[in-house]
Protein backbone atom coordinates (compact mmCIF):
# COMPACT_ATOMS: atom_id res chain seq x y z
CA UNK A 1 0.00 0.00 0.00
CA UNK A 2 1.57 3.63 -1.13
CA UNK A 3 0.12 6.50 0.92
CA UNK A 4 -0.55 9.50 -1.86
CA UNK A 5 -1.05 12.82 -0.55
CA UNK A 6 -4.35 13.72 -2.45
CA UNK A 7 -4.32 17.39 -1.36
CA UNK A 8 -2.75 18.87 -4.13
CA UNK A 9 -5.27 16.57 -6.35
CA UNK A 10 -8.17 17.45 -4.22
CA UNK A 11 -6.87 21.61 -4.59
CA UNK A 12 -6.71 21.17 -8.44
CA UNK A 13 -10.18 19.89 -8.74
CA UNK A 14 -11.92 22.09 -6.77
CA UNK A 15 -10.44 25.40 -8.59
CA UNK A 16 -11.18 23.43 -12.04
CA UNK A 17 -14.73 22.86 -11.30
CA UNK A 18 -15.13 26.09 -10.17
CA UNK A 19 -16.60 24.34 -6.44
CA UNK A 20 -18.54 21.78 -7.67
CA UNK A 21 -16.14 19.36 -6.30
CA UNK A 22 -15.35 19.21 -2.73
CA UNK A 23 -11.93 19.39 -1.49
CA UNK A 24 -12.28 16.34 0.67
CA UNK A 25 -12.11 12.50 -0.11
CA UNK A 26 -13.04 9.37 2.06
CA UNK A 27 -10.06 7.25 1.93
CA UNK A 28 -11.01 3.10 2.27
CA UNK A 29 -7.71 0.55 1.91
CA UNK A 30 -8.84 -2.67 1.06
CA UNK A 31 -5.43 -5.14 1.08
CA UNK A 32 -3.32 -3.13 -1.18
CA UNK A 33 -6.62 -1.41 -3.00
CA UNK A 34 -6.86 1.90 -2.29
CA UNK A 35 -10.48 3.55 -2.97
CA UNK A 36 -10.97 7.45 -2.44
CA UNK A 37 -14.78 8.70 -2.72
CA UNK A 38 -14.45 12.31 -3.84
CA UNK A 39 -17.63 14.00 -3.31
CA UNK A 40 -19.74 16.69 -6.68
CA UNK A 41 -22.03 19.37 -5.30
CA UNK A 42 -23.56 20.06 -9.15
CA UNK A 43 -23.29 17.86 -12.20
CA UNK A 44 -21.16 19.28 -14.78
CA UNK A 45 -23.46 20.76 -17.66
CA UNK A 46 -21.14 19.96 -20.67
CA UNK A 47 -19.76 16.26 -19.30
CA UNK A 48 -22.33 14.93 -17.45
CA UNK A 49 -19.79 12.26 -16.14
CA UNK A 50 -17.33 14.39 -15.32
CA UNK A 51 -14.96 12.60 -18.07
CA UNK A 52 -12.21 15.12 -18.14
CA UNK A 53 -11.66 15.79 -14.67
CA UNK A 54 -11.62 11.54 -13.73
CA UNK A 55 -8.88 11.30 -16.36
CA UNK A 56 -7.21 13.89 -14.91
CA UNK A 57 -6.99 12.45 -11.58
CA UNK A 58 -6.38 8.46 -13.16
CA UNK A 59 -3.28 10.79 -15.15
CA UNK A 60 -2.06 12.07 -11.76
CA UNK A 61 -2.37 8.93 -9.86
CA UNK A 62 -0.44 7.28 -12.38
CA UNK A 63 2.41 10.04 -12.61
CA UNK A 64 3.32 10.15 -8.56
CA UNK A 65 3.14 5.92 -8.81
CA UNK A 66 4.52 4.87 -11.31
CA UNK A 67 4.17 1.04 -10.53
CA UNK A 68 0.60 1.56 -9.68
CA UNK A 69 -2.58 1.48 -11.87
CA UNK A 70 -5.28 3.65 -11.65
CA UNK A 71 -9.24 4.13 -12.64
CA UNK A 72 -12.22 6.29 -11.77
CA UNK A 73 -15.93 5.84 -12.04
CA UNK A 74 -18.83 8.53 -11.85
CA UNK A 75 -21.40 7.12 -9.12
CA UNK A 76 -24.75 9.40 -8.73
CA UNK A 77 -26.51 9.63 -5.64
CA UNK A 78 -29.96 9.47 -4.79
CA UNK A 79 -31.32 12.93 -4.08
CA UNK A 80 -31.00 14.29 -0.89
CA UNK A 81 -27.72 12.94 0.27
CA UNK A 82 -24.89 15.06 2.62
CA UNK A 83 -21.44 14.61 2.71
CA UNK A 84 -20.40 15.97 6.20
CA UNK A 85 -16.99 17.90 6.37
CA UNK A 86 -15.84 18.58 10.00
CA UNK A 87 -19.54 20.10 11.40
CA UNK A 88 -20.74 21.67 7.92
CA UNK A 89 -23.02 19.84 5.96
CA UNK A 90 -22.85 20.23 2.17
CA UNK A 91 -25.66 18.37 -0.05
CA UNK A 92 -24.16 16.42 -3.20
CA UNK A 93 -25.41 14.85 -6.01
CA UNK A 94 -22.51 12.45 -7.06
CA UNK A 95 -19.08 10.88 -5.94
CA UNK A 96 -15.59 10.34 -7.92
CA UNK A 97 -14.49 6.97 -7.25
CA UNK A 98 -10.31 7.19 -7.58
CA UNK A 99 -9.16 3.41 -7.24
CA UNK A 100 -5.66 2.87 -7.49
CA UNK A 101 -3.69 -0.91 -6.79
CA UNK A 102 -0.12 -1.84 -7.46
CA UNK A 103 0.22 -3.33 -10.95
CA UNK A 104 1.05 -6.93 -11.19
CA UNK A 105 4.71 -7.88 -11.99
CA UNK A 106 5.29 -8.85 -15.92
CA UNK A 107 6.71 -12.33 -16.39
CA UNK A 108 10.27 -12.68 -18.07
CA UNK A 109 8.74 -13.88 -21.30
CA UNK A 110 6.78 -10.95 -21.89
CA UNK A 111 9.16 -8.73 -21.18
CA UNK A 112 11.53 -10.41 -23.71
CA UNK A 113 8.89 -10.04 -26.21
CA UNK A 114 7.64 -6.45 -25.36
CA UNK A 115 11.70 -5.49 -25.84
CA UNK A 116 12.00 -7.57 -28.97
CA UNK A 117 8.80 -5.69 -30.35
CA UNK A 118 10.33 -2.63 -29.60
CA UNK A 119 13.56 -3.32 -31.29
CA UNK A 120 11.53 -4.54 -34.11
CA UNK A 121 13.60 -2.49 -37.82
CA UNK A 122 15.60 -0.86 -35.94
CA UNK A 123 18.98 -2.62 -36.68
CA UNK A 124 21.61 -0.18 -38.37
CA UNK A 125 22.37 -2.87 -41.22
CA UNK A 126 18.35 -3.31 -42.10
CA UNK A 127 18.39 -6.90 -41.01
Amino acid sequence: MVAIDLDPLLETLHKLSEGRIVRAAEIVHEGEFTRARIPVRTPNPGDKADLALRRYAADWVRLRCKEHSADTKYEKLPPGVSYYKGSEEIRVCAVIVLSWWPRPEIPDFEQIKRMQAARKGTSPDGA
